[in-house]
């Protein structure tokens, strides 16, 4: 059985890029509810960066489905409080940066999909505390060196059950499963 629910944004506070005007459902996403997930799905919505204030998310969403919906920044504390969230849809957008805290808290979380975004290096701590099933950052023109190679050596890490896809645009645009031949080659690049 599903249901769609309504829910207005009445808040006053703001984070950075968000607006307590603009509404979820205003932009054309919906709220579903299920005996197993609760939703919010804008895929294929153009969200741009006019991103409502998440205090109106309801604490109990499962998924977010954000893809394919021109967003080039999330704002601090976009997802606090989403403590039962367990998958993270953000592909196809224009993301170029990661905040190092901007998947804190999320306790639930084990798919987050960034694959098909601009990111070009990946912030210290970005996926810290997290325990993914699926990391999918395929996609995004990684230069592979510097923090960047350290962050996704210890995403690389975590997995015992699959790989980490991701490719690196510098150096010599090396896969996922070369990146132990990308650091001899960092020096090169850095």
């Amino acid at each position: 059985t599903t249901s769609t629910t309504s829910t207005s944004t009445t808040t006053s506070s703001s984070i950075a890029t968000c607006s307590s005007v603009i509404t979820w459902e205003s932009l054309g996403c919906l709220f579903t509810n299920t005996l197993e997930t609760v939703t919010l799905a804008c895929g294929h919505v153009d969200l741009g960066d006019a991103l409502p204030c998440t205090e109106a998310l309801p604490t109990n969403l499962t998924e977010i489905w954000f893809h394919d919906a021109g967003i080039s920044f999330l704002p601090a504390g976009i997802f606090s409080g989403l403590t039962l969230l367990k998958g993270l849809y953000l592909y196809g957008n224009q993301l170029t940066v990661l905040q190092p805290d901007t998947f804190s808290d999320l306790d639930s979380l084990t798919t987050l999909r960034l694959e098909s975004n601009i990111l070009t290096t990946l912030a210290d701590g970005v996926f810290a505390g997290l325990e993914l099933s699926t990391l999918d950052l395929s996609g995004n023109p990684f230069h592979c060196c510097g923090s960047t190679y350290d962050v996704l050596e210890a995403a690389a890490a975590l997995y015992e059950f699959g790989p980490l896809y991701f490719k690196c645009q510098t150096p010599s645009e090396l896969d996922w499963n070369e990146l132990p031949a990308v650091k001899p080659l960092c020096a090169i690049f850095d």
